[in-house]
């Protein structure tokens, strides 16, 4: 097992509002993803990130990356593991930002 811990950045990505979000209820205020990568990849990872969101049509209102942290080396994502997680949430996303779109227009 291997317990090297390294600099990394969070790669946060808010996809559409979170309609269970209530202030200090615990929940996140959006719905999307956390990416943990290496600190020298944020740029290039971010690029990937906003081209794949693109190609699975997930709209997106916000991307930042958090302060330099250190994390176990295992918790670290590349762009396959990161390709992954997007597609493997893509249909569930792009249904519930419809959601929430139409209920903001319905008001």
């Amino acid at each position: 097992m291997n317990n090297s811990f390294i600099n990394c950045r969070r790669i946060s990505v808010d996809c559409f509002p979170n309609k269970k979000y209530k202030e200090n209820n615990g929940e996140e205020k959006y719905v999307g993803f956390d990416f943990d990568v290496m600190e020298n990849e944020v740029l290039d990872i971010s690029n990937f990130v906003v081209s794949t969101l693109e190609l699975f049509n997930i709209p997106y209102i916000n991307m930042n990356c958090g302060d330099k942290r250190k994390i176990n080396i295992k918790y670290i994502l590349n762009k396959e593991k990161i390709f992954n997680a997007i597609k493997e949430n893509a249909e569930y996303l792009k249904t519930n930002s419809e959601k929430s779109k139409s209920l903001k227009r319905s008001k």
